[in-house]
């Protein structure tokens, strides 16, 4: 009800810059919020770092299961234990993904750093649909409805999902 309430009255408001820079000021306060805490929706997050670990180690994702023997050398206390499937199920997700993936881990091979790739990539949306609004002359305040959705905040910030790739790509093609 708060944000549909926010939306509602921020959609109303007067086109101004100043509420632009509010809007996505508030928006990055709520991603900062929940950013460093544990995943709370899911716990894939893991696996796109176990994932970025296993490719780093020159071995193909999709081969192995993370319990598997060969990639007993790999195991951690901070990502295996906490990879879901990781008895039964082999990697899901696509080369795309895989990809970025292993960059984020070149960087650092922690939850935190791969949800911060992942608002990054929620950045990226943002900017785009900010544009997009102001190529059909509309009033550019109404990223609010993206930027304060609290689906977005939770599942990108708080849960690192990877969806925010997709998205970004989506936007770009819109």
């Amino acid at each position: 009800i708060v944000y549909l309430v926010a939306v509602w009255t921020v959609c109303r408001a007067e086109d101004r810059r100043g509420l632009l820079v509010l809007v996505l000021a508030i928006a990055a306060g709520l991603r900062l919020a929940v950013i460093f805490s544990p995943p709370f929706l899911s716990d894939d997050i893991y696996r796109y770092v176990w994932d970025g670990r296993v490719q780093a180690a020159g071995i193909n994702p999709y081969r192995f299961l993370p319990a598997d023997r060969e990639l007993a050398p790999l195991r951690d206390q901070k990502i295996f234990p906490h990879i879901n499937r990781r008895d039964y199920a082999r990697t899901i997700y696509p080369p795309l993904a895989q990809a970025v993936f292993l960059a984020a881990t070149r960087v650092s091979e922690s939850v935190i750093w791969m949800k911060a790739v992942m608002v990054a990539f929620e950045g990226i949306t943002v900017w785009l649909l900010i544009q997009l609004l102001g190529s059909r002359n509309l009033p550019l305040q109404r990223i609010v409805i993206y930027a304060w959705h609290p689906l977005a905040v939770w599942e990108i910030a708080g849960s690192g999902h990877v969806d925010a790739i997709a998205v970004a790509l989506i936007t770009l093609a819109l």
